[in-house]
């Protein structure tokens, strides 16, 4: 067994990380679903400035529907918000 295997085969979301197409789509089908069905849909916990260009265009894209950051991920969000990154 890999570490994407469960006990009826490899999981769905371990097939989405080998194509980034399919993965695309399935995070924006999920967050598009998660109002109407009640559920949180994507959340995304990150930390680190570093990470600001990619939460940002998770974001822009409507992947995600919660986000979990640290204060320095949020500073730089902010100034990439403001045009400053």
């Amino acid at each position: 067994m890999t570490a994407g295997d469960g006990p009826h085969g490899p999981r769905q979301s371990a097939r989405f990380l080998l194509n980034p197409a399919h993965q695309a789509a399935h995070l924006a089908a999920v967050a598009r679903k998660a109002k109407p069905m009640g559920s949180p849909g994507v959340i995304v916990i990150a930390k680190g400035a570093a990470k600001a260009r990619m939460v940002a265009e998770i974001i822009r894209r409507g992947f995600v529907n919660q986000l979990v950051v640290d204060a320095s991920l949020a500073r730089a969000l902010r100034a990439l918000a403001k045009g400053g990154g």
